[in-house]
């Protein structure tokens, strides 16, 4: 009886995602490392743990957040962001722009990441198209691009690629571009223009790093060749 039961179970759930015993799916762990700043000025900066960060430190929070929200517990769990900044702080690499595919990959495997998701933020800019003087408020175009690399921790070969694009345009004062130095999370940022196209990309890479890993971890990807 209990054979058939169990037998049953297997049958409901098919090729879905099974329940770990403590309640979590037993997909993979994804960890997102850093982000290259390749397009951020210098001046931008990311708050956390007590201290200033990198803004592609501050880049990699928001796609690590935004994965999660759209995960919700199911299919796959990102990496405990808490114990990595730990991990990073303790090798003082905070403040390290970009991090060797290397050390990455170990900080990943350290806890306890099937994937790791490195990227570059290829573009973040506010063009304005006003004509100063004359308009109330200025025209304007941001945008931000958001490149990622998905590595499998255990080879270290690269397992999918990604882009995410935030595009806005609209007409804001121009105090509320968004362009001057600040923290890259926090509130005042996110309410800006270029803060909006942000959030944009992020959502945008975050839900192609999900669907790539899906693919990933899907039943025929992973079945054997008869």
């Amino acid at each position: 009886m209990r054979a058939a039961v169990a037998t049953m179970m297997v049958l409901v759930l098919g090729a879905g995602v099974v329940p770990a015993q403590d309640g979590r799916p037993e997909g993979p762990t994804i960890a997102v490392v850093s982000f290259y700043n390749g397009a951020i000025p210098e001046s931008w900066h990311w708050s956390c743990c007590g201290r200033g960060w990198t803004a592609g430190a501050g880049v990699a929070e928001l796609v690590a957040v935004e994965l999660e929200r759209q995960l919700r517990g199911r299919e796959m769990r990102v990496a405990d962001r808490g114990t990595l900044h730990r991990l990073m702080i303790r090798e003082d690499l905070e403040r390290v722009d970009e991090l060797p595919l290397s050390v990455a990959l170990e900080l990943a495997r350290e806890v306890g990441a099937e994937y790791a998701v490195l990227g570059r933020v290829r573009s973040f800019s506010v063009i304005d198209l006003s004509v100063p003087f004359i308009e109330r408020d200025d025209r304007a175009i941001a945008r931000v691009t958001l490149d990622a690399a998905i590595f499998d921790t255990r080879s270290g070969a690269v397992v999918g690629e990604v882009r995410g694009l935030g595009r806005r345009a609209a007409s804001v004062p121009p105090w509320d571009h968004g362009d001057a130095p600040g923290d890259i999370g926090s509130t005042r940022f996110k309410r800006t223009l270029l803060g909006g196209t942000m959030d944009e990309a992020v959502r945008s890479v975050a839900e192609r790093i999900r669907g790539r890993v899906r693919v990933l971890t899907a039943p025929e990807a992973i079945s054997p060749a008869w």
